[in-house]
């Protein structure tokens, strides 16, 4: 509670009188009172104090638990400001940060009100409330009797603050920083909604499907689909886009889905100017299109941790020598192989198929008489000496903007489609209102005690 100058005379009794039924009307655990040097104010604040006590507050500030405020003047704005922001720290030592506190600045001067406001908001969320005396006026002054408590809820404040805040991570797909701004705030219908949209879209991007599923699967409930659906919030939305994104995916297992969210997740990496993990997606992404089109030839296998060529499939169809090579990296002897990139990339070439024809080409220097194409082997460079792969050195936007460019000119149009239709939708713009209504009503009061400084 403040008391700042102005308050000679009879004005004197009316504040007097108004804080104290403040005291009675909220009735807090604990007081601290800052008041000015000005004499009157001192006087205003030893009487309230004394009424306090009489009413059974504690004062802190008062019995020794905490360091008392020193008077500040009235009209000097830091000075108060930082004389506020102690006192707060004060109250979070002797009380711990879970303590709720109500700021009530009602008779302290403009300057006193303006520097409490600004303390109360730069330490959130310990000061919960702001708390003024209402009520009927006559003659400048609220009548005697009329008196009432006028709340400010900061938590809206803070919410609305949080999702300006977390719509700035989330356009640049941070997901852990945008949950984490938002957890506080989740009794916010938007700043939930907002949560849950990315939520679900970190455990996509993360490639965690049977998490995001479990989240698609409670979005679609009767409570959080009613919260997405109803009211036409923009971040309502945006959670059903990415509700619409998540349910389109048929089939987890399949190398064109695989395919298409690797290659839009490399997109994302990108425009993070995460370049090194773009450039492993893109190689990850490389790996499955050569497998990809081995599927199309009818070479694969399919087992439980993915997909492994058959020899006795490419029988007939490679001349004997090819054969023979391929045999010998057969190290377990099943008929079955995993090869690199590389070596995939070959075995298309040798079964004429188009992709081989884009990465391979024959050479008369190298011992099988097939070498990479030489923009594919700048990129498997690149990739290969990141921190990443098996090197240091660092991967610049340039090189990372080319790979993916080159991943895409490898792409089907069927599969560039597909890749297109899985990158993340986008929340509709960082100025938009937001609906920051209560997801439960909740009403202070009626005999709850909470502490008020």
């Amino acid at each position: 509670m403040t008391a700042g100058t102005g308050i000679a005379g009879a004005a004197k009794n009316d504040i007097r009188h108004g804080l104290k039924r403040a005291v009675e009307l909220s009735h807090p655990d604990e007081l601290v009172f800052i008041a000015s040097s000005s004499p009157d104010s001192q006087e205003v604040a030893r009487s309230v104090e004394e009424f306090a006590k009489e009413q059974g507050v504690s004062l802190p500030a008062r019995d020794g638990r905490m360091q008392a405020p020193a008077p500040v003047e009235a009209d000097d704005f830091e000075s108060i400001r930082v004389l506020i922001a102690k006192t707060f720290n004060s109250i979070v030592k002797v009380f711990g940060n879970t303590c709720e506190v109500v700021l009530n600045p009602t008779s302290g001067t403009k300057q006193m009100t303006a520097a409490a406001v600004h303390a109360a908001l730069s330490i959130q969320p310990l000061v919960r409330r702001l708390e003024f005396i209402g009520g009927k006026r006559s003659g400048g002054t609220v009548e005697a009797g009329s008196e009432q408590l006028i709340p400010v809820e900061l938590d809206k404040i803070f919410a609305e603050r949080a999702c300006r805040s977390a719509l700035g991570f989330l356009g640049t797909f941070s997901f852990d920083a945008t949950l984490e701004i938002l957890e506080p705030y989740r009794g916010w219908k938007d700043a939930e909604r907002l949560w849950l949209g990315a939520s679900l879209l970190r455990a996509w991007d993360r490639f965690e499907w049977g998490e995001a599923q479990n989240q698609v699967s409670m979005l679609r409930g009767r409570g959080k689909r009613a919260l997405i659906e109803n009211g036409g919030s923009d971040a309502g939305k945006f959670v059903q886009a990415c509700l619409m994104k998540a349910v389109a995916v048929a089939d987890f297992s399949s190398l064109e889905f695989l395919i298409a969210e690797i290659v839009a997740n490399a997109k994302r990496r990108l425009q993070q100017g995460a370049f090194e993990d773009c450039t492993a997606r893109v190689y990850c992404a490389m790996e499955k299109l050569t497998e990809f089109a081995l599927q199309a030839q009818d070479c694969l296998v399919k087992e439980q941790n993915g997909h492994v060529i058959s020899i006795q499939k490419l029988t007939g169809r490679l001349e004997a020598k090819d054969i023979s090579a391929l045999r010998e990296k057969d190290r377990k002897g099943n008929g079955m192989l995993e090869l690199a990139l590389v070596d995939k990339a070959k075995l298309l070439y040798r079964l004429e198929d188009d992709l081989g024809r884009k990465m391979i080409r024959t050479s008369v220097q190298s011992s099988d008489g097939l070498w990479v194409e030489e923009v594919f082997q700048k990129a498997l460079s690149a990739r290969n000496h990141s921190i990443l792969a098996h090197g240091t050195r660092p991967v610049g936007r340039i090189t990372a903007e080319k790979m993916l460019q080159l991943l895409e000119a490898y792409l089907s149009p069927h599969l560039l489609e597909l890749a297109r239709g899985r990158e993340f939708p986008i929340f509709p713009a960082s100025d938009t209102a937001l609906d920051l209504s209560p997801l439960e009503e909740t009403v202070m009061g009626g005999g709850e005690v909470y502490k008020w400084f």
